[in-house]
């Protein structure tokens, strides 16, 4: 883990740990949730969608990032430094690339307020 993460992680509480991928979370004002990703290699998370816009900064590694929603279908190959807007009710997933994924997501609603999309077929 780079030194700039620890000063960012520092600053948030464990909100979900597992083999495959850590969660750190603080919830911001007006209802919106800030959380640190720090995710294993050829990981695939999602195939849901939130009531509230979601906002991710990619900052280490790589991912390839599927967003459907009534006005498109699309997929994404993501580099470190790229950001992502997902607007509410988007379903989206993400997989983590070969060396991982750090990302950073802002989201509008707290994390509690998720909604798992049917996935006929998954995006990912």
């Amino acid at each position: 883990m780079a030194i700039k993460d620890r000063v960012l992680i520092g600053c948030l509480e464990v909100a979900s740990m597992d083999s495959r991928r850590a969660i750190y979370e603080k919830l911001l004002p007006n209802g919106w949730t800030a959380q640190r990703f720090c995710v294993q290699p050829n990981v695939v998370l999602g195939n849901h969608s939130h009531a509230g816009d979601e906002c991710f900064l990619i900052t280490e590694g790589s991912a390839t990032v599927v967003v459907r929603d009534e006005d498109r279908d699309d997929s994404y190959d993501l580099q470190a430094g790229a950001v992502i807007f997902f607007p509410a009710n988007a379903g989206h997933a993400i997989k983590s690339g070969q060396e991982g994924l750090g990302m950073i997501a802002f989201r509008e609603l707290p994390p509690d307020k998720v909604e798992v999309i049917p996935a006929d077929p998954p995006l990912l």
